[in-house]
């Protein structure tokens, strides 16, 4: 019978490192619980591995976690946050990091380096929502915090506002390097900002890697290049 809970363990454990909805994982976690496995650090880590995934499963995290003692072990706690830091949810991570602490959560030396990356990432976002381009393109070059998708985008807006196409350029090949640059996000911004600098080859060469075409017209007849954006139909 253990050999059989032991199998039925791994089992689960291999469904959560697959698993890709709420609804699936809730029910390999009510498994969880009546397997007795559910405490095991191992679980706990994959468990926190899958929640950093998205945003929407902020709550029923943050609900997992509370069944957790942190005095244990902060490790799953700084995990889901830095998950959500280092990735496309910095807003994420700092309602998760209000959250663990409003239920007792005392942070540690790991803690804050993911809050503070999370910080880095929305100044940027603001300064160029505020008009302020040349601080958000300022503090980009300056921070020593990997983009991410809306941090590319908000400095692309401000270099193709001000015209700066080195800069952009720059952006261009860091996006591209990162696992961000293929998405249409990041590649629509990096169209905008060749045609607001009056680069259609850069723009022309961005359009080989996007999706949708719908953009690059609108785009282009906006700069006035009506007859480029007919040839490409």
């Amino acid at each position: 019978m253990s050999k059989i809970k032991h199998s039925l363990k791994w089992a689960l454990f291999d469904s959560i490192q697959r698993c890709k909805k709420l609804t699936t994982f809730k029910k390999i976690h009510a498994q969880l619980i009546t397997s007795g496995a559910v405490s095991n650090d191992f679980v706990v880590n994959r468990v926190v591995e899958f929640f950093a995934k998205g945003p929407n499963f902020v709550d029923y995290a943050c609900d997992f976690l509370s069944e957790y003692d942190w005095k244990v072990s902060s490790f799953p706690f700084n995990a889901l946050v830095s998950g959500y830091a280092i990735g496309d949810s910095p807003k994420t991570a700092f309602l998760v990091y209000r959250r663990i602490v409003k239920d007792g959560f005392l942070p540690d030396m790991f803690t804050f380096p993911a809050v503070l990356k999370s910080c880095a990432k929305f100044v940027g976002i603001g300064y160029v929502r505020a008009g302020l381009f040349d601080e958000a393109v300022g503090l980009f070059l300056r921070m020593d915090v990997e983009p991410n998708a809306a941090t590319f985008v908000s400095v692309l807006v401000a270099c193709g506002r001000k015209g700066y196409l080195s800069v952009g350029k720059g952006i261009h090949g860091l996006s591209f390097k990162s696992a961000f640059g293929v998405g249409l996000e990041v590649s629509n911004a990096l169209m905008d900002m060749y045609v607001k600098c009056g680069c259609l080859p850069g723009a022309k060469q961005i359009k080989s890697f996007m999706k949708s075409t719908v953009n690059t017209h609108s785009s282009y007849n906006h700069n006035s290049v009506q007859l480029e954006s007919i040839k490409n139909y």
